[in-house]
């Protein structure tokens, strides 16, 4: 329960991670 938790939590800031990685790519590129 506790790592199924856990590993959810890792995915969601990895995705939050990349969608700000790529939203900071988008405003560098005209």
């Amino acid at each position: 329960m506790f790592r199924r938790t856990f590993t959810t939590a890792f995915q969601a800031t990895r995705a939050a991670r990349v969608s700000l990685l790529v939203k900071q790519l988008e405003g560098t590129t005209p």
